[in-house]
């Protein structure tokens, strides 16, 4: 399964977290996103406001569900 992960590198102990949860999954399409001056949790979103649309464009890409899904072929 392919993860995404997010987290502000000043955020020490979450970007080391996030950074080997991500570098374990041998799936191709893991990704992960280092933000600078983010904070952490949900500070993130007001200080990177496109944030919510990356991860939401990834779920689609990635993990589909019936109905909102990208296409094999669009990707």
């Amino acid at each position: 399964m392919p993860i995404f992960g997010a987290a502000s590198e000043e955020d020490t102990n979450a970007a080391a977290s996030i950074k080997k949860i991500v570098g374990l999954s041998t799936n191709r399409d893991s990704q992960i996103t280092m933000l600078k001056g983010a904070g952490h949790a949900a500070s993130m979103f007001e200080k990177e406001p496109d944030l919510q649309a990356d991860i939401v464009i990834w779920f689609r890409t990635n993990l589909p569900v019936s109905g909102y899904a990208v296409l094999p072929s669009l990707k």
